[in-house]
């Protein structure tokens, strides 16, 4: 991207939000309910507005209402399988990075009452690590600065593409073996909690350093002459000078879906002809916020931003 999207706080994966989050939380005595699954939402017959939830809570069937507002924030649906056939099922199959809870039931929950749902279809993908673990073992972080080839060495494609199009470029060439390889300047840039996956995985096998470009391709078994030539390209602009060289075997893994309820400026659901009411959603719920592709950091943007805005329409709208 052109642009800063986001700030990167110094705690590692997202934790730095849930903590000042939860400090917050904690301060205005908020109750936290956990282990109670939503199961519908309560809507006022007359008006069809949501004025409260349905939870099964320690066992009990318990509805629970809202004096102002529903705000739905429970994520996509990157580890339900059966959704991801339904909505698209080339990704019904792959790996996922998703978190256990990201199974996508509110969705549709959303859609009983009259949401209208957008972009299901959309699912976009990362260069993660092995298919069996959850360990990121990756390198791709900043992709100004790594390189991307095949089973041949061969780059096959601009690696500062948008996610999307290095899916479909892998997906279009039929690539059997695919690495991401970097230089230890580039390495040196990744997140201590990363890089210290990275380190691990020298010692699992997911993970090779070597100090040329020669014996890399000789660990990885691809056409050296190919990936010097192919490191040349990417030499000529400043990147990959530095050994020893690192790589990693990507397994592309489903990283975010990007569709979900529609939602207006300010947060609020949307039906076919109107705003339902009482029901606002934020985070990765929202289908008509990214498109196709969603650049890194922008789930700051759904999330934090929508939550944020979701709070401010309530006050106002009650």
């Amino acid at each position: 991207g052109l642009w800063g999207r986001s700030y990167k706080p110094l705690q590692p994966s997202g934790t730095g939000y849930v903590q000042v989050l939860s400090n917050a939380c904690l301060r205005k005595g908020v109750d936290v309910r956990t282990s109670a699954a939503v199961t519908g939402l309560v809507t006022d017959d007359e008006m069809g507005r949501v004025v409260g939830v349905r939870v099964t809570y320690r066992g009990e069937q318990r509805l629970l209402f809202a004096n102002r507002g529903v705000v739905l924030a429970s994520g996509g649906f990157g580890a339900n399988r059966q959704m991801l056939a339904q909505s698209s099922p080339l990704f019904a199959e792959m790996g996922s990075d998703s978190h256990p809870g990201a199974t996508g039931e509110m969705i549709y929950t959303a859609s009983s009452v009259g949401a209208h749902l957008r972009n299901m279809e959309f699912i976009e993908c990362v260069p993660g690590g092995i298919e069996e673990s959850s360990e990121q073992v990756r390198l791709d972080y900043d992709p100004t600065v790594v390189m991307l080839v095949d089973e041949n060495g061969n780059r096959f494609v601009e690696e500062t593409s948008p996610r999307s199009e290095i899916f479909s470029a892998y997906r279009s060439k039929n690539i059997r073996r695919c690495f991401t390889i970097a230089d230890s300047d580039a390495v040196e840039r990744i997140g201590l909690a990363r890089r210290k996956s990275l380190y691990r995985g020298l010692y699992s096998g997911r993970s090779w350093r070597c100090e040329t470009l020669e014996a890399l391709a000789e660990a990885l078994q691809v056409n050296p002459d190919h990936l010097i030539a192919s490191a040349a390209e990417l030499q000529e602009r400043g990147v990959l000078n530095k050994p020893p060289y690192w790589a990693v075997r990507v397994f592309f893994k489903i990283h975010t879906t990007l569709g979900g309820v529609a939602i207006d400026t300010k947060a609020r659901v949307l039906g076919a002809h109107r705003a339902i009411s009482g029901l606002y959603a934020c985070g990765q719920m929202i289908g008509n916020l990214h498109g196709k592709n969603r650049l890194g950091g922008n789930g700051i943007n759904s999330a934090v931003c929508f939550g944020r805005i979701a709070a401010e329409s309530i006050l106002k709208d009650s």
